[in-house]
């Protein structure tokens, strides 16, 4: 008896058509970057305002064609959802949130143009989706979150190149490069890793068109203006480079930093990103693509030689992911009949697994819960750098304790007579510090805060004296021996906060020499 007999509805056309989307390698694309936007919605505003986000905020107020500490696109992106959307959490969040969505359809993008099927789709973009540093740094605004996205867009295009894509691509590779640059400078060395691959290979060929050399141009020029800047600056961030590489809070071995890049993307992952890298450099079906591996290790070793960052190479990892899927659809297909299991099986372990890590990758948890699980599972996202932590781990730490930190300035501020507070300035010893105190101080009625760290330096002691200072955080080392009064009107702890905002705040009277004079000798860019 047919369905309609039976008195069952008979099938739609649309019905049928979702269903085939669904099991499509595009529905499956979609499926995890929903995936991946729920789980970014459902932490976006559990834990306060990150001190890079307030500095951002602050930056947004200063636009200008580059900064110290980072490129220009950080801020005007700031500016833009800010202007639409306001500035609380959600909505400077949102940003991130999206460019993480992006991620994983940029990686379902690369392992179908990589040759992956179903189950290799699946795998690229649950690797992303769980990876902790992803989820990490998807979680809060700035430029990292949009780093892997432009990086990506690029290898994509590059992999449609040698696929025999028409080489007016390069147009395009060089107008998302050269916007890579203006969101963070270390594209200019990806951008230079990527050429070195390609010029070690056969792909060398694309390179030999009036194209490669005009998408060039468009990236320099999209660049020009932040380069013009540095120039006009004394090259400011190369100074703060080499400040930060001298300092040795960012120095690990190298054998430390290779394990953190485990860490960083989920230890049961390690399998698929390594076996994308063999099969781009020696597996006959990645040959083509040889140049992306070798672009990976050169990076990675060039990272190491500099002392970068543990998450400066984290950008180039979807594509590994996405290689890696290839391998593993090919390992299986050519295994006997009995290893069919691998397939939901290396699925379910790498699900479990970022289940496990999830608590210490984003704010689901109250932070005491965080402390206890980390204990107990012995499981904790390493450090960005050398610095103290507390607690709690760093990350985290550093979205606590701003508002309060705020209120003790802002008491101490109303302590003073109203001769005082007309004089009195708030002097920060770091650019989170200073983000907090322009970001919650006009609601205390507080003045807009200096300091000598990082881009505010740059905008200078505003118009004030020097007569008295509010005096917050380390800072007090710096400036107490030219103040010809010194006393502890305060003191601020908060239990989740990074320890060295923790402490006294003081209250200078007279400088010994005017805050003009004494200003070049306060910057600190770290």
């Amino acid at each position: 008896m047919s369905a309609a007999a039976a008195g069952q509805p008979k099938p739609t056309v649309s019905g049928a058509v979702l269903r085939r989307f669904l099991a499509s390698s595009a529905g499956i694309i979609t499926g995890f970057a929903l995936l991946k936007f729920a789980l970014q919605l459902a932490a976006i505003a559990n834990y306060g305002y990150h001190r890079d986000e307030l500095y951002y905020l602050d930056c947004a107020d200063h636009l200008a064609a580059g900064y110290p500490d980072h490129a220009p696109l950080i801020a005007f992106i700031t500016y833009a959802f800010r202007a639409v959307l306001g500035d609380s959490l959600p909505a400077i969040r949102i940003f991130p949130a999206l460019a993480g969505v992006a991620k994983v359809v940029l990686t379902g993008m690369l392992a179908v143009r990589l040759g992956a099927k179903r189950f290799g789709v699946a795998l690229a973009c649950l690797c992303v989706v769980i990876a902790p540093i992803y989820l990490g740094i998807d979680n809060f605004l700035s430029m990292n979150a949009l780093e892997p996205v432009l990086w990506m867009t690029c290898v994509y295009l590059l992999l449609r190149m040698i696929q025999g894509g028409s080489v007016k691509l390069w147009l395009w590779f060089g107008l998302v490069g050269g916007i890579g640059i203006e969101n963070k400078h270390s594209t200019l060395l990806f951008g230079l890793v990527l050429v070195l691959g390609l010029l070690a290979t056969p792909q060398r060929a694309l390179m030999k068109t009036k194209w490669f050399w005009l998408g060039g141009m468009l990236a320099f020029l999209l660049f020009l203006p932040n380069l013009l800047w540095q120039i006009k600056n004394h090259w400011a961030t190369l100074e703060l480079l080499h400040n930060v590489a001298t300092s040795g809070r960012t120095a690990v071995s190298d054998l430390d930093f290779l394990i953190q890049q485990i860490v960083l993307l989920n230890p049961l992952t390690v399998i698929v990103w390594m076996g994308g890298l063999a099969w781009l450099l020696v597996r006959p079906a990645g040959r083509p693509y040889r140049a992306l591996g070798i672009a990976y290790i050169l990076l990675l070793f060039t990272m190491m030689l500099l002392h970068g960052k543990n998450y400066y190479v984290v950008p180039v990892y979807p594509v590994l992911f996405a290689a890696g899927a290839v391998a593993r659809e090919e390992y299986i297909a050519e295994a006997p009949e009995r290893r069919r299991w691998m397939r939901p099986g290396a699925l379910i372990a790498i699900s479990l697994g970022g289940l496990l890590s999830l608590p210490v990758a984003l704010p689901v948890l109250p932070p005491e819960a965080v402390i206890r699980y980390s204990e107990v599972m012995h499981i904790s996202p390493p450090n960005l750098n050398t610095s103290r932590v507390g607690r709690l781990q760093q990350q985290y730490a550093d979205m606590f304790g701003w508002p309060e930190m705020t209120a003790a300035v802002a008491g101490v501020y109303d302590s003073l007579t109203p001769a005082e507070r007309a004089r009195a300035a708030v002097y920060a010893s770091d650019y989170g510090e200073a983000g907090a105190i322009d970001f919650f101080g006009p609601r205390h009625g507080l003045p807009k805060a200096i300091s000598g760290n990082q881009s505010y330096w740059m905008w200078g002691p505003r118009d004030y004296t020097g007569d008295v200072l509010i005096i917050v955080g380390e800072a007090r080392e710096q400036l107490a021996p030219l103040c010809t009064s010194l006393e502890v009107a305060a003191d601020f702890h908060h239990p989740y906060a990074r320890p060295y905002e923790n402490g006294p705040i003081l209250v200078c009277r007279g400088l010994k020499r005017p805050l003009s004079e004494i200003w070049p000798q306060l910057r600190r860019w770290d």
